[in-house]
């Protein structure tokens, strides 16, 4: 059997994990990774996708770099990262007014935000280029939605 590498593919990848984790109507919230420098359509389409099946509120998530490294969790330009996640959503908001869609300017790094929030998401959507899909899928039991990175 050969395995591929599935930021080739054109397709996204799901890998579902736990028996009951994604279904419809139970507690929690799908999340999508999103990156500050890229436009993140297809990403956030994906995950408003999800969210408007399941019924549940949509996180929209961004790493921010540590002001310093002596233990200091603050976000540098957190303030300015909160602005650019609401510009990047108000046109989904918009659209979508029945989904509860938010920003979070994370002070750490995905993992640190999926072990804080234990079982809450249902599942992650991350641009196969992204920084969360190796780490998620080695060091978490969540379900992650893997989409190609656009050209």
């Amino acid at each position: 059997m050969q395995c591929s590498d599935p930021s080739a593919s054109h397709s996204p990848l799901a890998i579902v994990r736990g028996h009951d984790s994604l279904n419809k109507g139970t507690a929690g919230w799908i999340a999508v990774e999103l990156d500050e420098t890229s436009p993140n359509s297809e990403l956030v389409e994906r995950a408003v996708n999800e969210a408007r099946l399941r019924r549940v509120p949509l996180r929209a998530l961004a790493t921010g770099q540590p002001e310093s490294s002596a233990g200091d969790r603050r976000v540098a330009g957190g303030s300015a990262l909160t602005k650019q996640l609401a510009c990047q959503l108000a046109p989904w908001i918009r659209r979508y007014p029945d989904i509860d869609i938010r920003s979070v300017a994370l002070r750490g790094t995905i993992l640190d935000y999926l072990a804080e929030q234990g079982r809450s998401v249902k599942l992650l959507v991350a641009s196969a280029d992204g920084s969360a899909v190796h780490k998620v899928l080695h060091d978490t039991d969540c379900s992650l939605l893997v989409v190609p990175a656009q050209p």
